[in-house]
């Protein structure tokens, strides 16, 4: 019972605190075919085994707003925009998975400074997810010399980290920074030269993602959702499809609802109850347009599922997922010890019978050698 009470009071502190705040803490923004599209969790972050959903909100982009998202919508390919001079620069950025080195191959000959703002969400870097013990490289190069480059992790947004980078510190090699299980950098901040390669290890039990820049704050990001009008009436014409990516499970089509007092903001409710990365499939139209898009969690976007354990102060509580695996885990033995009780019964049932017949014939033989 006190069990239950701790898990009741932690879900609805984290509602509120959600509520409270009146933004999505991470998200996943792109245009498409002259819509602003943002996606992400409905709640986060996303903790297992508590209400949630998948959140879609559908702006139509005005002609004076529509140039400036443009650039926003190809951020996402390569944190290129607003940058047209460095656009085939960053798409380095954007999909290499070692990190920042061979990205600037186009530029990297010249030795001119990066022109970009380093606090930019994403801009030099973003890891895909890191799982356990497995860790993300950046490689430190001359056009970083003289920026200090703050660094978070995705998942954990207010712990925040920097690497200062000045030629005269004369480091070379490798400098790691542990992630431990609360999301925590160790160390925080790190010096570092052009030549310096930065090496990111999960050594917790909780999945992580590192990207650079500040996360954006609440009145850029509520500005930037609600530039363009909202498209009304997608719950008819949208549905999504949800995919747990570790099992590979898949949701039968959801419907979507209209967000009460937020208009095109839609959610397709549901609970959660396996941490990781989901998937998120949205078919159908928005107006007259053919929309069928994928957005997937813990890849610089929105964020993963974790265990609520993280949040659990002083004693973890088991999840029912894991406490549903001990239960089976129960049953199978249960079983199992069942059918070898019922196999030694049997066993013992025969072994009475052949001695019934044996001491039958015993008695038999010795009667009738006395009758004689």
């Amino acid at each position: 019972m006190v069990s239950r009470k701790k898990l009741f009071v932690l879900m609805v502190v984290l509602l509120t605190f959600s509520v409270a705040s009146g933004i999505l803490y991470a998200h996943e923004d792109r245009t498409y075919q002259g819509y602003d599209i943002t996606v992400g969790f409905l709640e986060e972050p996303a903790f297992e085994g508590f209400p949630n959903g998948a959140s879609i909100r559908v702006m139509k982009l005005q002609d004076r707003a529509e140039s400036s998202h443009e650039g926003h919508g190809s951020s996402h390919e390569g944190h290129g925009s607003n940058h047209e001079g460095h656009g085939s620069s960053h798409e380095g950025h954007g999909s290499n998975h070692e990190g920042h080195g061979s990205s600037h191959e186009g530029h990297g000959s010249s030795h001119q400074k990066l022109d970009v703002d380093p606090e930019e969400h994403g801009v030099i870097f973003s890891s895909p997810t890191i799982n356990p013990e497995d860790t993300f490289s950046v490689a430190i190069t001359k056009d970083l010399e003289g920026m200090t480059i703050p660094f978070h992790n995705h998942l954990r947004h207010d712990v925040v980290g920097s690497i200062n980078v000045q030629k005269h510190f004369d480091i070379s090699g490798t400098i790691v920074i542990e992630i431990n299980d609360s999301g925590l950098f160790e160390p925080l901040t790190s010096n570092a030269s052009p030549g310096t390669t930065i090496v990111w290890k999960n050594v917790g039990q909780s999945y992580a993602n590192v990207t650079s820049g500040l996360m954006p704050d609440t009145a850029s990001t509520s500005e930037q959702i609600r530039e363009g009008s909202p498209v009304l009436g997608l719950e008819s014409t949208l549905k999504v499809e949800i995919t747990h990516a570790e099992s590979g499970n898949v949701s039968d089509p959801m419907e979507l609802r209209p967000v009460f007092n937020d208009p095109g903001h839609y959610v397709a409710d549901f609970i959660p109850t396996h941490p990781g990365i989901y998937k998120f499939r949205f078919t159908g139209f928005i107006e007259s347009t053919a929309f069928e898009e994928s957005f997937e969690s813990g890849t610089g976007g929105f964020d993963l599922v974790q265990s609520p354990s993280i949040n659990q102060f002083p004693n973890k509580v088991a999840s029912g997922r894991e406490i549903e695996g001990v239960v089976r885990g129960l049953q199978s033995d249960y079983a199992k010890q069942d059918k070898t009780y019922i196999t030694l019964g049997i066993a013992g049932i025969v072994c009475g019978i052949l001695g019934l017949f044996t001491g039958s014939v015993s008695l038999y033989i010795l009667i009738s050698k006395r009758d004689r």
